[in-house]
């Protein structure tokens, strides 16, 4: 016998070949991600080699354009969240051996040297 859900949890993050970063409200309320602020991917180093996905600048310190800038998707007050980075989105789709989208869930957020940040786990 099989399951027919498997693995029933949703997603947390997921990336398109295209370079669009789909983030779920869980993620940025857990990092007080807002409409304006950059995300990034840290790799820590060592034996477990995790990646975290963190917020690299806030909206107060963001002028310009930037790969990665967080936009509302479902209006201004949102935590459904979209980024657009295609170099994130290629290191993640290549880690992970998928061609068109990688689906990701997160697990809890831990202290790093760039500040806090969600462990992503299955990089």
């Amino acid at each position: 016998m099989r399951s027919i859900l498997g693995n029933s949890r949703k997603s947390d993050l997921t990336f398109w070949r295209d370079g669009h970063i789909d983030i779920r409200s869980r993620v940025s309320r857990e990092l007080q991600l807002k409409a304006g602020d950059v995300i990034d991917i840290a790799i820590g180093e060592g034996f477990d080699h995790e990646c975290y996905l963190y917020a690299r600048k806030r909206g107060t310190q963001t002028t310009g354009r930037h790969e990665g800038l967080c936009r509302a998707v479902n209006g201004p007050g949102s935590r459904y969240l979209r980024a657009n980075s295609r170099q994130l989105t290629q290191f993640v789709l290549q880690r992970l051996g998928e061609k068109e989208q990688a689906k990701v869930t997160c697990g809890e957020v831990r202290d790093t040297p760039f500040g806090p940040g969600i462990v992503m786990i299955g990089l």
